[in-house]
């Protein structure tokens, strides 16, 4: 989902698609990290 929003979004929306990528790696690491695998 988040690489096709990524050719989808507009100049103005940038900034936040960044926040987005970069919540969802900080979400799998924690996840990873609850139930010790590597995602």
């Amino acid at each position: 989902a988040l690489e096709l929003n990524e050719r989808l979004i507009k100049e103005d929306q940038v900034e936040y698609h960044e926040g987005l990528k970069s919540n969802f790696r900080d979400m799998v690491k924690e996840l990873s990290d609850i139930i010790h695998e590597q995602l």
